[in-house]
């Protein structure tokens, strides 16, 4: 029993410490620039995504989408919330969470019942990305430091999309549970 309550506690200290040691891209304003809001989501594209670990759940609603990553903490967006806003621009969906230091970016390209989502964060602990990315962010879009993140104030879509297709972050490839 004393095993197991330790592994438990040491599996919380590592979830706890990977999502502290996160930096986050954030954005002066909601991305894409020129897209449009989407109040409710289409039927078609409602229901229960995963990708090949079964470990990233991303639930689809008409009017909410629900994201748990390794199954720690179901996180819910609400499209009738103010402070959250979700764009459409050709094949891509883009979930915007608006936060006192900036909006939090999720896009989300669209093809059939696949859906890849770019992660525009970083662990920290990996000094040779995060080098990598904050030399990117700093040279190429002239982000500005805010705490352990960096805010960014793209002035196109062809920018946003540049920074997003870029090698330096990752991306989660889901389909669609039938």
């Amino acid at each position: 029993m004393k095993t197991r309550n330790f592994l438990f506690l040491a599996f919380i200290f590592l979830s706890l410490s990977l999502f502290f040691s996160c930096k986050f891209v954030l954005f002066t304003s909601p991305q894409p620039l020129k897209a449009y809001d989407i109040y409710r989501i289409p039927e078609e594209k409602s229901g229960y995504y995963v990708d090949d670990q079964n470990d990233t759940l991303l639930i689809v609603y008409p009017d909410s989408i629900q994201f748990n990553f390794m199954f720690q903490r179901l996180i819910t967006f609400n499209l009738d919330d103010p402070t959250v806003i979700l764009r459409k621009k050709g094949h891509w969906y883009v979930l915007n969470v608006k936060d006192s230091a900036g909006w939090y970016v999720f896009p989300a390209r669209v093809s059939g019942d696949k859906i890849k989502v770019y992660q525009l964060y970083y662990l920290s602990a990996d000094t040779v990305k995060a080098e990598k990315i904050e030399n990117f962010l700093l040279n190429k879009y002239h982000a500005k430091q805010v705490g352990d993140n960096f805010l960014v104030d793209v002035k196109n879509n062809s920018q946003f999309f540049r920074l997003i297709k870029n090698r330096v972050f990752s991306a989660y490839h889901l389909h669609k549970l039938k």
